[in-house]
């Protein structure tokens, strides 16, 4: 009985491992063929299109000779520009409320009409009375969802939006792209989505990011990448405006990169920027703040995030590519200290072991350009 009981357990623990062996094979390939994946979000395209339907100001005078498609499906829902939903939105905008990138709220929601809490969102930045006026407004979101019936909208739009995905993955960077991504910042994400919108005008490039508890997912939420004509209906067969492949990947594929620069948020690390802020020169602010970003700790996360897009770019053999970015970024654009930064890296580089993500490494940076810019006047004027 006892050899019988013996030679089970043995099979109950070769069977375990082989299991354990199979499961981690699995992982494995899951992390090896992680890829950028491309949804529509009913939620988004919801918000927006209420958006929109509010903000004529920006949709008929800012883009007054452009926004084509933007236009083209808002026309099919003017009827509902007096609907309360859009009403109260219009008072959300005028109390600074709500602005364009807030229709990303719909993804930490479940789908409308029930628009229920999926994820936790940070309404930290809001008051209590301006949470109020949102859950307000979502409540008339939900019946704005019913009346216009865009169940059924939604439902007849599909080879639209199916083509609207299409065009994206066309021009989406390699596969490995994502593998070589997490493993030179040595972090892992949940998952890489873009969501592409009619209902946001074109170049509107919003970032969020969800923490879920199996990981971090990274959006990326956009408008047409470039304006397109139409004359009665849309045509299928021609290009919708989402496959400009430079545009994904200068703006999209960039906002991925600011996901593993987080770190830099905590205290300490600010402290840090913010010990060499003399760095932030005259020349800086009269270069790169104009392109939108208006603090020192705004301009010294781009530099990281741009040095790291041309690293990865020559990790994914695309050299032609990483010329191109360094001439844009430091030659077109200013971000001067991408080549000491590119100096510094192969430290990070060549120790793995001792610095196992970027962020390990990133206290060192701040030494090394200390080190190197302290008494140099290129670098102190």
């Amino acid at each position: 009985m006892k050899i019988k009981e013996t030679i089970i357990l043995l099979i109950l623990i070769v069977s375990f491992i082989s299991c354990n062996e199979l499961t981690s094979d699995k992982r494995k390939i899951q992390i090896k063929t992680k890829q950028i994946n491309v949804k529509i979000n009913y939620n988004v395209e919801t918000l927006g299109l209420i958006y929109s339907l509010a903000d004529t100001e920006l949709v008929y005078s800012d883009f007054k000779e452009s926004a084509h498609l933007l236009k083209y499906f808002l026309d099919k829902f003017k009827k509902y520009k007096s609907h309360p939903a859009v009403i109260k939105m219009k008072e959300l905008l005028n109390k600074d409320i709500f602005e364009s990138s807030s229709v990303t709220i719909g993804l930490f929601y479940t789908n409308f009409p029930e628009f229920n809490k999926k994820y936790d969102f940070d309404y930290s930045n809001y008051s209590e009375e301006e949470k109020k006026e949102l859950f307000d407004f979502f409540e008339l979101a939900r019946k704005f969802y019913i009346d216009a019936n865009l169940n059924q909208y939604f439902e007849k739009q599909e080879p639209l939006y199916t083509k609207i995905k299409s065009e994206i993955k066309s021009v989406l960077p390699k596969s490995k792209y994502i593998k070589t991504l997490e493993e030179f910042h040595g972090i892992s994400m949940l998952d890489y989505v873009i969501i592409p919108s009619v209902f946001i005008p074109n170049y509107f490039n919003f970032g969020p990011r969800i923490k879920t508890k199996n990981g971090t997912i990274n959006y990326y939420v956009l408008g047409p990448t470039y304006d397109i004509k139409i004359e009665d209906e849309i045509n299928l067969k021609k290009n919708i405006g989402f496959n400009d492949k430079d545009y994904i990947s200068s703006t999209g594929v960039h906002e991925f990169g600011h996901t593993f620069m987080r770190f830099i948020d905590k205290p300490k690390n600010v402290e840090l920027i913010n010990s060499i802020s003399y760095l932030n020169t005259k020349d800086i602010q009269d270069k790169i703040y104009p392109q939108g970003y208006g603090t020192w700790e705004d301009v010294f996360e781009e530099h990281l995030v741009r040095t790291c897009e041309i690293v990865i770019a020559s990790k994914m053999g695309n050299e032609k590519l990483k010329e191109e970015l360094f001439n844009d970024y430091v030659k077109e654009r200013g971000f001067k200290y991408i080549p000491l930064i590119l100096k510094i890296l192969p430290e990070y580089e060549n120790n793995r072991e001792k610095y196992k993500k970027f962020e390990d490494f990133f206290p060192l940076i701040i030494e090394e350009l200390r080190t190197k810019t302290k008494h140099n006047k290129m670098y102190s004027s």
